[in-house]
This record gives C-alpha cells, sequence and structure tokens, in this order.
C-alpha cells in the first residue's frame, strides 16, 4: 500500500520495527473485508490507524498517549483527509466491538488494559507482539475459555507476530 509507504516516509524507517507489523495489518484487512465487522476499534495510534482508516469508514482509534494521538491524528488529516478523535481506552464503557486491533501502548500498558480490551470485544480481538514470551503468557492466561490461535502469515523480518482471539 502506497499509504504504508507515505507514513515510513513521514516518521522514518527507524518507526519501522516499532509501528504495527506490516503482515499483521495484511491480515487484518483481508480478515475484516472477509468478515464485515460493523466495527473496528484500533486500540493504538499510529501505522495500524493509517491503514484501517484508509480502507474503512468504521473506524475508531484510541491511544494512551497523547503525542502518537496527536502526530497519528494531524497524518490521517492530511492524507487520508478524515479528523479523527484520539482518546483513551477508558473513555469507552457499555460498548462492544466485533474487531480489536490491539497495540496499544508499551507491554506493560497493554498488559494493564488486556483485560478491557477482551471485554470489549465481541467478536475477533488480534493481539500484536506475540513474540514476547511473557506477554505471550499472560494473554494465553487471560484468554482462557476463548478461542486463540497464532497466525503464522503475520511473522515479519523482526520476528512478531500476531494472535488472534475469537469470543466463544
Amino acid at each position: 500500500m502506497e499509504i504504508i509507504e507515505k507514513y515510513f516516509l513521514e516518521f522514518g524507517e527507524i518507526q519501522r520495527p516499532m509501528a504495527a507489523s506490516v503482515q499483521s495489518l495484511q491480515y487484518c484487512v483481508n480478515l475484516i473485508r472477509k468478515e464485515k465487522p460493523s466495527q473496528i476499534l484500533d486500540l493504538g495510534s499510529g501505522l495500524s490507524s493509517v491503514v484501517f482508516h484508509s480502507q474503512f469508514d468504521n473506524v475508531q482509534t484510541l491511544d494512551d498517549n497523547p503525542y502518537w494521538a496527536s502526530r497519528t491524528k494531524e497524518f490521517i488529516a492530511a492524507n487520508i483527509f478524515k479528523d479523527l478523535d484520539i482518546g483513551p481506552i477508558t473513555a469507552i464503557n457499555d460498548q462492544s466491538f466485533p474487531f480489536i486491533y490491539y497495540d496499544y501502548g508499551n507491554i506493560e500498558t497493554r498488559i494493564y488494559y488486556f483485560k478491557k480490551a477482551l471485554e470489549l470485544s465481541s467478536g475477533y480481538l488480534f493481539v500484536d507482539d506475540m513474540h514476547i514470551n511473557y506477554y505471550r503468557e499472560y494473554v494465553q492466561t487471560k484468554s482462557r475459555g476463548h478461542i486463540l490461535k497464532f497466525v503464522p502469515e503475520s511473522l515479519d523480518e523482526y520476528g512478531r507476530y500476531g494472535a488472534l482471539i475469537v469470543k466463544q
């Protein structure tokens, strides 16, 4: 996608190993096109926001980092011509989302809010960065009672991969 290269031109190649995995995003875009969820929740602004907002209209983005929220909002306004309101995950109550992409904050922040993300999911929850052992173990433990599938198609050049949690 051209928008991905535009993103890395603006934010720099140094951002590539820290941004959401392009392979994870491609997997999710294909899944969203197939399943056609009524709403998409993008938890963690950045490349995921750019990809999802460029492809779909039913996306809400949240972030815990005001700096990244602001940068993402500016990039999307200038390149996708959408005006976003990016608040924190705590701003959402009593809602559920049929598709969530979870790449929120640093790993400690992700662990802290993982149960909230799982509660917000009414269908699919894609969790990025499962290559981090203690995070993967935490997600596996908290996802008991749901289908948890590691996604080999999401493996990238940095050894990162994701998992799909399906609510039962």
